[in-house]
């Protein structure tokens, strides 16, 4: 899913960025420490497999707390660091407190774990009672 996510990147970077928001510190830091290993590893076999589009990704992690204000200001930093797209967040809240912004930045998204009903945004659910993307336009670096 990731792999189609940010296959509509494009331009003359020799990389594609991807932005990544997750609860390192904070109540639900083991939750962060595990998805933060296995977007590693994705990253590497990915990137060994000749990237996507034939250029390797970088994905550039910060530490949210597990809190929306905290989350927010992280989506405003990597949107400010021209990434592609977004992964996050552990909780529901949390990353509908910070979707709106990438989806103004024209980021494309993805959540590791939302339960709480779709909203039009442009995402795709995991791990929800039915996994859901939203047909949204994207616009943007990554909508070109």
């Amino acid at each position: 899913i990731a792999v189609t996510l940010i296959a509509g990147c494009g331009g003359s970077k020799s990389e594609i960025l991807i932005g990544h928001y997750v609860p390192l510190t904070g109540d639900i830091a083991a939750w962060g420490q595990m998805e933060i290993k296995g977007v590693q590893l994705a990253t590497e076999e990915i990137n060994a497999a000749g990237g996507v589009l034939g250029k390797p990704i970088k994905v550039i992690s910060y530490d949210d707390r597990g809190d929306k204000v905290e989350a927010v200001n992280v989506v405003k930093k990597l949107i400010s660091e021209k990434v592609c797209a977004l992964i996050g967040e552990q909780t529901s809240s949390v990353s509908m407190a910070a979707t709106t912004l990438g989806d103004s930045a024209g980021a494309m998204s993805l959540r590791t774990c939302w339960r709480s009903p779709p909203k039009r945004h442009a995402v795709t659910w995991l791990n929800s009672p039915t996994v859901a993307s939203s047909t949204a336009p994207m616009a943007g670096p990554c909508g070109q």
